[in-house]
């Protein structure tokens, strides 16, 4: 199975501070982070100005940065051998030995963090596709990310809703090399005490999935997914038929799809653990 995922947003506490919050993110933040037991690699990623602007939130804020405030994502693998409460006790409780020599002046802004569980394989294409085999973008550089929260309709539906699933073919589209998904964790914690902290109940308000597509040809991705949009239809038109007998109904809810641009590379520890 992949690594689990700890998923951060942030954001430079101001426009002007930008450069700092990147200098700061990549050269100090990761490191101290990555050199915790279980954390095996991070990449950061930025929110892209390719968006499909027929999903939310670009459908009802059509320019960048989309009506988000934190624009921009670190996903950190935690080893999926490892204990996950163990790690996030770990997390929290050594803050204070991961902070700058100034905390209250840090050039960054914590959005949400969330941890989630590998719930499937890495999933490639099953055939060949009509551009070739491309898997990743030219000299090794990351993929963009395509990212969609989606949950079933209802606790009693997941298991058809995962059937389902396994059943959609985004991965076989031009631009897409893979997909992975990912399920919120009952266990949750901080890298930072300042970001929002869960409430309630699992799941949090939050979609219980995560599917991460990796684009290596994001427009050519985008371009294929607008063309196989089905044209609209009145309010009051029934619902299309399915589109093959044997796929079930479309058992899930979901809102938000985003994509990412890379702007680091993966990375792992400096230093032996």
């Amino acid at each position: 199975m992949p690594n689990h995922i700890l998923w951060v947003e942030s954001r430079p506490v101001t426009a002007e501070r930008e450069d700092e919050y990147n200098l700061w993110y990549n050269h100090f933040h990761l490191h101290q982070v990555l050199a915790l037991p279980g954390f095996v690699a991070a990449t950061r990623y930025k929110l892209s100005h390719i968006q499909t602007e027929w999903y939310p939130p670009a459908q009802n804020f059509p320019a960048w940065p989309y009506g988000k405030e934190f624009t921009h994502l670190a996903i950190f693998e935690i080893d999926k051998h490892a204990d996950p409460q163990a790690i996030l006790e770990a997390l929290e409780a050594g803050e204070s030995t991961r902070q700058s020599a100034d905390p209250e002046n840090d050039p960054v802004a914590w959005g949400p963090q969330w941890f989630y569980e590998s719930f499937t394989e890495r999933e490639g294409p099953i055939a060949l596709k009509p551009d070739g085999a491309i898997q990743a973008k030219p000299n090794g550089d990351p993929n963009h990310l395509f990212v969609v929260p989606i949950s079933p309709v209802t606790a009693e539906a997941d298991v058809e809703f995962n059937r389902w699933y396994m059943t959609q073919v985004n991965v076989r589209r031009p631009g897409i090399a893979s997909s992975t998904r990912y399920k919120l964790s009952r266990l949750q914690g901080r890298i930072d005490s300042r970001a929002p902290e869960p409430e309630g109940e699992w799941p949090y308000g939050q979609h219980w999935y995560r599917t991460i597509y990796d684009m290596y040809e994001p427009q050519t991705a985008y371009d294929n997914l607008k063309a196989s949009l089905p044209p609209p239809q009145p309010a009051d038109s029934p619902p299309r038929p399915r589109r093959y007998s044997w796929m079930a109904p479309w058992p899930r809810l979901s809102d938000e799809h985003l994509i990412y641009e890379p702007i680091t590379y993966r990375v792992t520890p400096l230093w032996p653990k």
